[in-house]
């Protein structure tokens, strides 16, 4: 595992070339070792990558030169796509049911803090392994924070 996995990823000049070219949002760049552990078909040509997170497209990923993956060209859905997987932390395979599930059990997320140390200690592999190429934290927060706030009250 190389660099920081969980800095942030500097931020680029959008331009078309960094715009979804189904829906046109902007997608955040991803290395190409990230889209090479996701697809299952042959690889495009190296060039510069980003990712839509948009739920509701069915692209995930493209290239200044023209390369164009969708849900269908990967191993599974992402999580972040409708219908997508329900992985929220793809390096230790943590699911919302996961976290759901530990809320329940402990009122509290004992699997955040398990997470977050074990990122720590470099046992990640985010830029590889998620398909945003970035750590799962915030991910993994904001998921927990919807699970509270879903649930009933006591």
């Amino acid at each position: 595992m190389g660099g920081d996995c969980c800095a942030a990823p500097a931020p680029g000049v959008t331009a078309s070339v960094d715009l979804c070219p189904a829906n046109g949002a902007v997608g955040a760049l991803v290395s190409f070792a990230t889209l090479a552990a996701q697809i299952r078909g042959e690889l495009p040509e190296p060039q510069e990558l980003r990712v839509c997170t948009s739920a509701d497209c069915a692209v995930v990923y493209f290239g200044s030169h023209g390369a164009v993956l969708r849900i269908d060209d990967l191993w599974q859905a992402p999580g972040f796509k409708s219908g997508g997987s329900d992985l929220v932390c793809y390096c230790f395979r943590k699911t919302r049911g996961d976290l759901a599930k530990d809320l329940r059990r402990h009122g509290e997320s004992r699997l955040f803090d398990w997470i977050k140390g074990r990122v720590a200690d470099r046992g990640c592999a985010c830029e590889i392994r998620n398909p945003t190429g970035r750590c799962c934290l915030a991910d993994v927060r904001n998921e927990i924070d919807a699970l509270r706030a879903a649930a009933p009250p006591p």
